[in-house]
């Protein structure tokens, strides 16, 4: 990384994309997600788990607590759910229906701490969102299936992320 020091939320998502795929088989499947760690400065792939004993995975069966507060890099063993979800069908800009939703997932933290650093440079500052977020694409409009997260799809998603967060369509929990 050519000797610059990371960001705890950069190191804390790089030990937890590489636990999750060093674990991966020890879930019934797995999905990318796009994670905008409160403390990284971009945006990073997350490996969700789907929780055991899931046969059709929908996106309430995806364990977005290990991505979310700390995760695997401090609660290894205990499972926290204080999160908000909120699915987002429909372009906030032009109001046509996304070909694939997205859910974003947050943490509820309080005003005081540390932005979230990719929100705050993606809106050059006027994203005050404070805690992680993770990102997660269904499958199609009609279901709530996960499907992987791509490469093409995180311009966009995070687009979308930041303008909701800013615009309050999403809360903050205090």
């Amino acid at each position: 990384m050519s000797g610059v020091a990371l960001f705890s939320g950069e190191l804390q998502a790089a030990t937890t994309e590489v636990a999750m795929q060093h674990h991966r088989y020890n879930y019934p499947d797995v999905f990318r997600g796009l994670y905008l760690g409160q403390a990284c400065r971009k945006p990073h792939v997350a490996i969700v788990p789907v929780e055991y004993g899931t046969v059709q995975p929908r996106i309430v069966d995806l364990a977005v607590y290990l991505w979310l507060g700390g995760g695997l890099a401090t609660r290894p063993s205990r499972r926290v759910e204080k999160h908000q979800q909120f699915t987002i069908k429909n372009s906030p800009f032009t109001g046509l229906p996304l070909a694939h939703p997205i859910t974003i997932f947050t943490y509820a933290q309080k005003r005081g701490q540390e932005l979230n650093e990719v929100l705050r440079r993606a809106s050059h500052g006027k994203c005050r969102w404070y805690g992680d977020v993770l990102i997660v694409k269904q499958a199609s409009k009609v279901c709530d299936q996960p499907t992987h997260v791509n490469y093409d799809n995180w311009s966009l998603f995070l687009v979308i992320a930041t303008h909701v967060l800013t615009c309050g369509v999403v809360t903050q929990g205090d």
